[in-house]
């Protein structure tokens, strides 16, 4: 665990709480939710326990942090994908997970926050209104692109949601532990499996020209493959 130097007096209060926030998303990752302590996340930015209870009193608070941090992203990344592609809910709804990854990778507090939807140590309630947000908005694109005419609608757009969220959330986990995939295989394979089998069309298609515009031009690189857009 590596230690920061203290904060500096000049640091603002916002300063001083993303980098706290920094610091406790670093130290969950690695450790878990159970196993992070006040302590240890105070220790990163060279802070005693009680000066960290200032501005995060319990652990917990963290992870209503990281919900938010979410939040957020959901709903930047929603409204980009959108304007990206007004005329393609599909489109719009590959552009959205790719924004997603692309914020995970860069922001440790939705990285936090995704890779927390699985530890069930975690308060229950502190994620929940980020992963319904989350759930609601893919929700949106799916039922929009079901309108369009893009997916057969023999399928509830919730399920389908559910069904996308669970396999690209999952996948990212599960890779975690296993090897990388193969040289070659596509981008998105798993999403492109759910979403062949939900009835979208043209699913591979769609998925590789999102893919190859880089969310068309929206996104300066795409998110590393172990990230929500496995």
């Amino acid at each position: 665990m590596s230690t920061q130097p203290p904060p500096s007096p000049q640091r603002s209060a916002q300063e001083t709480r993303t980098a706290l926030l920094e610091a406790a998303a670093a130290e969950i990752l690695e450790s878990g939710y159970a196993a992070a302590s006040l302590s240890s996340i105070a220790a990163r930015q060279g802070l005693t326990k009680g000066a960290l209870a200032h501005q995060f009193p319990a652990k917990g608070d963290f992870v209503g942090a990281f919900g938010d941090a979410l939040r957020d992203a959901v709903r930047q990344s929603a409204m980009t994908a959108r304007e990206a592609f007004p005329d393609s809910p599909t489109r719009a709804l590959i552009a959205f997970l790719l924004h997603l990854g692309a914020r995970a990778t860069r922001e440790p507090a939705v990285a936090a926050a995704t890779a927390l939807f699985s530890d069930r140590a975690v308060p229950g309630p502190r994620l929940t209104t980020a992963v319904t947000e989350l759930l609601e908005e893919t929700e949106r694109f799916v039922a929009d692109a079901q309108r369009a005419g893009e997916a057969d609608s023999r399928l509830p757009a919730g399920d389908i949601a559910e069904h996308v969220l669970i396999t690209n959330l999952g996948t990212a986990s599960f890779r975690l532990h296993t090897h990388a995939t193969a040289p070659g295989r596509p981008r998105l394979r798993f999403l492109r499996i759910t979403l062949t089998g939900s009835g979208f069309h043209d699913v591979d298609d769609v998925i590789d020209g999102v893919v190859a515009s880089r969310a068309n031009g929206t996104l300066d690189e795409l998110p590393p493959s172990k990230t929500l857009t496995r």
